[in-house]
C-alpha cells in the first residue's frame, strides 16, 4: 500500500472501531488524568502530594502508556484488520503480559539513546553523527516495536532487534510516514493550544478551575488523536511483512488469535486483506513473467475490492503483456477514473492510447 492508501485504510478502520480504540486509550488516560489533576492541585485528602508519590506516578504512567496502552492498541488494530474484533476487556486479556515486554523494550532503547547521546559531546561532527544515528535507530524501533511484540510474541531484546531490521528495509518510507503523522498531530496540538489560550482569556477562571478545564480538554483530545498515530504504524507493519517476507495472511490470523479464539476461517478474513494478498501474488507472478497467473490473481483482488485503482492499473499492464491492448485500455481508464491523481495509471493510459492510435 502507498502512504495515501495506508492512511485511508487507517482512518476507515478508526471510524469503524471508534469506540474500541478510544476506549483503550480512555482506560489508561482517564485514571492518569485524575491523578495528574490532583497532583497539579497539590491537594489530596491526605495533604500535599510528596515528591516520592509524584515519582511513582511518573513510573506508573510510563508503564501504563508505553506498555499497556500501546500494546492494547496494536492488538486491537491487528484484530480488526484481520477481520476479528474483540471487545475492550478481551483485547486487554489477549494482550496478556506482553505489555511488560513492550515497556522493557522502550527502556532498552532509552538506554541505547543515552549511549548515543554521548556522541554529541565529541567536537565538530559529534552532534550530527548522534542525530543521524538516533534517527536511524529510533524511527524503525519505536514505530514497529509494539506490533512486533504483540503479534510475534518475542522478548524485549529480540523484538528491538527485529523491529529495527524490519523497519530499516523501508526506512525512508517509514520515516516519511512518521513525519506526516507528526505534522498532523502537531497541527492538532497547535489548534488545541490556541483554543485553550483564548478560552482562558475569555473565561478568566481561577487557578484550580483552569487546571481542571485544561486536563479535561487535554485528555479528551488525547483520547481522540492517539489512535490516529498508532493505527497507521500497525498497518505499516503488516504491509512490510506481506511485501518483504511474503508472510501468509491466513497463518498470521491463526497466530494472532491462537491464545484467544480458534483459527479464523479464510472466509472470515476482511476482503481488503485478502485482496492485498492476491495483488501481492500478482506482482510476484509478474516478476517471473507468468502473466496469466498474475492476471488471475489480479482479477481475484478486483472481485474483492472493485474500486482499487492499483489493481486495475496492474491488470492493464498484464493485459498489454498478454497482447490484449483494447482490454488494457479499459483497465487503465478504470484506474484513472477511480484515482485521477494516480500518475502511473495516467502515464500508462497515455502510452497505451498513443500506441493503439499508431496501430490504427
Amino acid at each position: 500500500m502507498g502512504v495515501a492508501e495506508l492512511l485511508d485504510t487507517a482512518f476507515r478502520l478508526y471510524r469503524q472501531n471508534f469506540f474500541l480504540f478510544v476506549g483503550i486509550v480512555a482506560v489508561v488516560y482517564v485514571p492518569l488524568t485524575l491523578i495528574q489533576t490532583v497532583n497539579q492541585l497539590s491537594f489530596s485528602p491526605f495533604g500535599p502530594i510528596s515528591p516520592l508519590v509524584q515519582l511513582l506516578t511518573i513510573f506508573v504512567s510510563f508503564f501504563a502508556i508505553q506498555g499497556l496502552m500501546n500494546g492494547a492498541m496494536a492488538r486491537a488494530v491487528s484484530d480488526c484488520y484481520l477481520g476479528r474484533q474483540l471487545g475492550l476487556v478481551d483485547t486487554f486479556r489477549a494482550l496478556g503480559w506482553r505489555w511488560l515486554r513492550l515497556a522493557g523494550g522502550i527502556i532498552l532503547i532509552t538506554l541505547l539513546n543515552i549511549g548515543i547521546g554521548i556522541l554529541s559531546f565529541i567536537p565538530c561532527l559529534g552532534t550530527i553523527a548522534a542525530l543521524i544515528l538516533w534517527t536511524y535507530i529510533n524511527v524503525p524501533v519505536l514505530a514497529l516495536l509494539a506490533p512486533v511484540i504483540v503479534i510475534e510474541n518475542q522478548g524485549a531484546v529480540a523484538s528491538v532487534r527485529r523491529a529495527f531490521n524490519l523497519g530499516r528495509r523501508r526506512f525512508w518510507r517509514l520515516f516519511g510516514l512518521c513525519l506526516l503523522l507528526a505534522a498532523m498531530l502537531l497541527i492538532i496540538f497547535v489548534a488545541l493550544f490556541i483554543l485553550l489560550f483564548f478560552g482562558y482569556e475569555l473565561l478568566q477562571p481561577d487557578f484550580d478551575l483552569a487546571i481542571i478545564l485544561y486536563q479535561l480538554v487535554w485528555s479528551t483530545v488525547i483520547m481522540l488523536i492517539i489512535p490516529v498515530g498508532l493505527v497507521p504504524l500497525t498497518l505499516f507493519y503488516f504491509d512490510l511483512r506481506i511485501r518483504l517476507e511474503g508472510f501468509d495472511l491466513e497463518l498470521m490470523v491463526e497466530h494472532v488469535h491462537a491464545e484467544v479464539v480458534p483459527a479464523i476461517a479464510p472466509g472470515q478474513i476482511s476482503p481488503d486483506l485478502l485482496a492485498q494478498q492476491h495483488l501481492d501474488q500478482a506482482y510476484a507472478f509478474e516478476g517471473k513473467d507468468e502473466f496469466e497467473n498474475a492476471l488471475r490473481q489480479c482479477e481475484s483482488a478486483i472481485q474483492l475490492v472493485a474500486g482499487w485503482a492499483e489493481a486495475h492499473n496492474l491488470r492493464g499492464v498484464l493485459l498489454e503483456s498478454l497482447g490484449q491492448p483494447e482490454q488494457a485500455l479499459k483497465a487503465y481508464r478504470r484506474a484513472v477514473h477511480l484515482a485521477p491523481a494516480f500518475s502511473e495509471a495516467s502515464e500508462n493510459l497515455r502510452e497505451a492510447e498513443a500506441e493503439f492510435k499508431g496501430k490504427d
